[in-house]
């Protein structure tokens, strides 16, 4: 039996979801409830197979949904959350659930007991990511890790491309959580400390340099340049192991430079948006009742709250 897919949005992001689902046996596109009349023609171009609906409502009374792919603006989730969430299905939001630290938590306590909403944070799917937590998992590691993210916003050239003055405020919740979320990938202990160096000024946003502190000696060291494009850099390292990103798609190994990661799942990261294939399979993990490593509401939830002691603090 095929999973029926609906999808909110009809933009970028919800045509590269389209473009994995529609090419796995599994899983079927049962409609796309469009938001911008141009939008809604390039998709419509390029996957005219489908069929398209004015609403929610409309899709739902015509077609069975198991999972909704939600894909819209994100200062549209706010506004639109209570609705989308009565409906009865699986649901996929792509990030940010909330462009704020406010937002994010009001939209959690709403929905906190409906243990169906994930949130696609796609880099926790990338080939590379994979390698590195298999890297770990030899357990060629007992060492606390360091990490160092190195973030970049350059919020002078965004508001250059268009980007609402709302959106350019909070970039930390709606991009560099993608960043932040690696420290959850890497580090389970709980925060001890959180030391803001160099601080964020709102008003003039240039550098933020802060440390924080886990449990059994796990540290993090995170930079971001909020006045200049930098490239974006993770570095994970130990006495006896050091791994960086970067860009995010590609894993190095610094040392020990013996490892050798048979496996290789970069072909999927080539054919479609990086991780989106990866997440995919997870989401037919869930369906089958196996486990999985979708990102549920909560632990997202737990990035924002380390955004949040950075930025607002």
């Amino acid at each position: 039996m095929k999973i029926n897919i609906g999808i909110l949005g009809s933009g970028n992001m919800a045509r590269e979801h389209i473009k994995v689902f529609q090419n796995l046996n599994d899983f079927n596109i049962s409609g796309v409830v469009g938001r911008g009349k141009n939008n809604i023609n390039i998709t419509k171009k390029k996957f005219p197979q489908l069929s398209f609906f004015n609403s929610l409502k409309d899709l739902f009374e015509h077609k069975k949904i198991d999972l909704l792919v939600i894909c819209i603006n994100e200062e549209l989730v706010i506004k639109a959350y209570k609705e989308i969430l009565k409906y009865k299905c699986v649901f996929l939001f792509e990030k940010p659930l909330g462009i704020n630290f406010s937002e994010t938590k009001r939209i959690f306590e709403y929905s906190k007991k409906n243990q169906k909403i994930f949130i696609s944070l796609n880099r926790r799917f990338h080939s590379s990511t994979l390698l590195a937590i298999k890297l770990l998992k030899k357990k060629i590691n007992k060492d606390p890790l360091t990490l160092f993210i190195n973030d970049s916003q350059d919020i002078p050239r965004i508001k250059k491309l268009g980007l609402s003055n709302r959106l350019a405020k909070n970039l930390m919740y709606t991009n560099s959580i993608h960043l932040i979320d690696y420290i959850n990938i890497f580090i389970k202990e709980k925060i001890k400390l959180v030391e803001n160096v160099i601080k964020f000024k709102k008003k003039n946003p240039k550098y933020v340099l802060s440390y924080i502190k886990f449990g059994n000696g796990n540290k993090v060291i995170y930079k971001a340049n909020w006045s200049e494009r930098e490239r974006w850099l993770i570095n994970v390292s130990s006495k006896k192991i050091s791994f960086s990103f970067q860009p995010l798609e590609e894993l190095k190994i610094n040392y020990p430079k013996n490892i050798n990661l048979k496996k290789n799942y970069n072909y999927f990261d080539k054919k479609y948006k990086p991780g989106l294939y990866n997440q995919a399979i997870e989401i037919l993990k869930l369906f089958n009742n196996k486990k999985n490593n979708l990102v549920k509401f909560k632990e997202y939830l737990k990035g924002v709250e380390i955004i949040k002691k950075i930025y607002e603090n």
